[in-house]
């Protein structure tokens, strides 16, 4: 009987020596990580629960849109910041209206006549500084606000103008600079050119001091045919020497002409 208690109790020996083999490193390890304090606590059940579903999802969270971007920093913006910024928002549109030169123009209001219509199909007159001459039918004279006078041109009377020649002598040598006076296309009848059409005259002008409007069509200068711009620069390159100019010009369906005394 003793033997066998001693037989039971070697074997109940070396299993708890066999385990404690194992079991002494593991808790040497786990104790060694608590004094150094890297050892991590379980997340609770609900955080463990969300870090699940968010790994097994296959469509990630979408970024925010531009708008709901713009709305959040909307809301996070005080009051006084948003007035400022519609501020200054309003001065800029209306500073893009001025120098858009693409921008619509405003309706003229009820109690306002319309401008008078300019030559055939060309436009009206418009309002702004200062110009003496004739009106857009070429009959007395009137004052507008345009752009400034230009004191190289002057005035005599209905249709006639003196004017430096070195105004002309400018604009001849340089054709693109006259150009920009106002947009051209040419004039046809029977397939042919017989003149050209000036549109977009700006009220003010050296082209319109010199008694143009927005839709005249330039029929000859000095009795020389034109069909362009061009051709009425070299029109008066031939007759530079003259002291006159006349240019022959339809508006509104009737014919007239500008004539023009050169001044040094």
């Amino acid at each position: 009987m003793l033997n066998r208690l001693k037989a039971i109790f070697y074997a109940f020996l070396s299993i708890l020596i066999s385990i404690s083999a194992y079991l002494v490193p593991m808790l040497v390890a786990f104790l060694s990580t608590m004094v150094d304090g890297d050892f991590e606590v379980d997340a609770p059940p609900e955080e463990r629960a969300v870090e699940y579903m968010a790994s097994m999802s296959l469509t990630p969270f979408p970024d925010p849109s531009e708008r709901v971007r713009e709305v959040t920093e909307t809301l996070e913006k005080p009051p006084k910041a948003l007035e400022t910024e519609a501020k200054k928002k309003a001065v800029e549109e209306a500073e893009l209206a001025v120098v858009n030169p693409k921008a619509k123009p405003q309706p003229v209001p009820k109690d306002q006549p319309e401008p008078a219509g300019g030559g055939d199909g060309g436009e009206g007159t418009p309002s702004g500084g200062k110009v003496v001459g004739p009106t857009q039918d070429g009959e007395g004279s009137k004052k507008q606000d345009c752009l400034p006078e230009n004191p190289d041109i002057k005035p005599l009377g209905a249709n006639k103008y003196q004017v430096k020649r070195a105004l002309i002598d400018d604009y001849s040598n340089s054709p693109l600079k006259a150009q920009r006076l106002a947009d051209t296309h040419w004039l046809k009848k029977d397939g042919e050119n017989f003149g050209f059409r000036v549109l977009r005259v700006r009220c003010g002008n050296d082209l319109y001091q010199l008694g143009f409007r927005g839709g005249d069509a330039v029929l000859s200068v000095n009795e020389e045919p034109v069909t362009s711009l061009s051709q009425a620069v070299e029109a008066y390159r031939k007759l530079r020497n003259k002291k006159r100019l006349r240019v022959k010009i339809r508006r509104n369906k009737k014919e007239m002409v500008l004539e023009y005394t050169l001044v040094e």
